[in-house]
């Protein structure tokens, strides 16, 4: 089975700035990477038994925690010149 192509202007000129754009082109100028995490553990409980009698002895100890939270972020900068993002060519 054949299909039809249909025209299109992909192909079309483009400026030297317009490439290094499609092509991630210019010089990087600048990167900075932020991280972020935080943790925090509440209302942790212990439980603990211990006992002797003739027949033996025994330790039992748990522990609950009744909320977690944790997050993690993340963020990634960077900045090249010439590339159409306002700095300076």
């Amino acid at each position: 089975m054949l299909y039809r192509i249909p025209d299109t202007n992909l192909l079309s000129e483009l400026s030297d700035e317009q490439q290094e754009i499609v092509a991630g082109g210019g010089q990087l100028s600048d990167i900075t990477k932020e991280i972020e995490t935080a943790f925090e553990a509440s209302n942790t409980v212990f439980k603990n038994s211990a006992a002797s009698t003739a027949k033996g002895s025994m330790v039992d100890t748990t522990i609950d925690n009744m909320a977690i939270n944790t997050t993690a972020y993340e963020k990634l900068t960077a900045l090249f010149n010439g590339a159409g993002n306002g700095a300076d060519p």
